[in-house]
């Protein structure tokens, strides 16, 4: 029996809801389920190749070794799913709500997920690759054991995410949001990262080679022992970042705010930046032979002494011994005012 005509479908037909039923091994290509409420189905190793369930709820379906190929679950809610070493190449998900689903081993080979939540899944083993990922949302997901060629990454979500090790040079990245999230030792090397935001993130040890950062946003972030080499900076924000024993080698920042940014025995030689806001950046070890800095902010910027012989400066501003003196200006304590 197949689609929609399975004796089980038919009973439930009149009322679309069907619970704790047993569908495994069911032949259900094709069927048309949409607005269906299936709750905690058993559907291992069914076969849904093509079936219709936009917006269905799936919520507690265990289905192992499904077939989903060309399965369409837009705007479907799958909460608690137990999609282990299930197939949707080709899956239509826009706006599907996947959350606390294990999604271990499964396959999203060209599959669509735009505008999609995968909130509190485990993706250990699973293929995105060639998918729609646009505007997804997969905050805090763990993904270092993804396939990610080819994955469309636009605007996605990927805050607190972990991607650790993770070669992102295969994917298409564009202004996706990582803030906080973990990538150490990730190969970014000849991308383009317009508009990314890796606020607070982790991404030391990253290679980053030849990047290209324009508008991107690097506060608070860790690029300890990164690798910058050839690095083309436009417009980025890097307050607070850490830069301690990175490779900037031949790098360029133009307009960029590296304010109180850290760069403790890291390698500037031939360096360029421009227009920068360096203010109190910390430079001890630093390496800045053959570096040019023009029209950069080097207020309170350590150690002065060594900046300036070892790079070539021209047009920057120094440090402002009362405007320093008053920044560092603390009210008096308490006791203090009593005494």
């Amino acid at each position: 029996m197949s689609g929609a005509g399975h004796p089980l479908l038919r009973q439930a037909a009149s009322t679309r809801q069907l619970r704790q039923a047993d569908l495994r091994g069911a032949d259900l290509r094709q069927a048309d389920l949409r607005g269906w409420s299936l709750q905690e189905v058993l559907l291992d190793s069914a076969d849904l190749r093509g079936a219709r369930l936009d917006d269905a709820s799936l919520d507690g379906c265990r289905l192992w070794r499904a077939r989903l190929e060309s399965i369409s679950v837009r705007a479907a809610s799958l909460h608690a799913c137990d999609l282990r070493q299930a197939v949707l190449d080709e899956a239509d998900a826009e706006h599907a709500m996947l959350t606390e689903c294990c999604l271990a081993d499964s396959r999203w080979r060209a599959a669509r997920l735009y505008h999609a939540q995968l909130q509190g899944c485990e993706h250990a083993g699973a293929d995105y690759g060639g998918a729609d990922l646009t505007r997804c949302s997969a905050e805090a997901a763990d993904w270092r054991r993804v396939g990610l060629r080819g994955t469309r990454l636009h605007t996605a979500f990927l805050r607190d995410a972990c991607l650790d090790g993770q070669d992102l040079r295969v994917c298409e990245l564009v202004a996706c949001d990582f803030s906080g999230a973990s990538l150490r030792g990730c190969q970014l090397s000849d991308m383009a990262l317009e508009r990314t935001q890796f606020h607070g993130a982790d991404l030391s040890q990253c290679d980053l080679r030849r990047a290209t950062l324009r508008m991107a946003r690097l506060q608070d972030t860790r690029l300890a022992e990164a690798q910058l080499q050839e690095v083309q900076a436009q417009h980025v924000l890097a307050e607070r970042a850490w830069f301690t024993g990175a490779r900037a080698d031949a790098s360029t920042w133009n307009g960029c705010v590296l304010r109180r940014s850290r760069w403790r025995d890291a390698v500037l030689a031939a360096a360029r930046l421009t227009s920068c806001d360096w203010s109190f950046g910390e430079l001890h070890g630093a390496d800045l032979r053959d570096a040019e800095l023009n029209l950069v902010n080097l207020h309170a910027c350590e150690p002065a002494q060594a900046i300036h012989e070892l790079a070539r400066c021209s047009n920057c501003l120094d440090t402002d011994p009362e405007l320093l003196q008053a920044q560092r200006w603390q009210p008096p304590t308490h006791k203090e005012c009593r005494s």
